[in-house]
C-alpha cells in the first residue's frame, strides 16, 4: 500500500471534518461547527498547520494538526 503526505487542500474539508469527527468521538468529545470553521480556516490560513495521508488513490485517510511553539 502507498501512503503520501500532503498540505490540505480546500477541497479536502468535506473529508477532514469525518476523519476530525471520527478522532472527536473515540476521545469521546464533541465540538461545536463553530469550532470546526475556525481550526479549518486555522489550517488554510497558516495559523495552524497540518498535513494529510492520501491512499495510492489520493483519498485523505488520516489526518494531523500541529502548531509550533518558541522554547526558552
Amino acid at each position: 500500500m502507498t501512503t503520501m503526505i500532503t498540505l490540505f487542500q480546500f477541497d479536502d474539508r468535506p473529508r477532514w471534518a469525518e476523519l476530525w469527527t471520527g478522532y472527536l468521538t473515540f476521545y469521546n468529545t464533541a465540538l461545536p461547527p463553530e469550532q470546526y470553521e475556525h481550526t479549518w480556516a486555522g489550517l488554510m490560513d497558516g495559523r495552524l498547520h497540518g498535513r494529510g495521508a492520501r491512499d495510492a488513490h489520493g483519498r485523505l485517510v488520516g489526518i494531523a494538526h500541529f502548531m509550533f511553539q518558541d522554547s526558552a
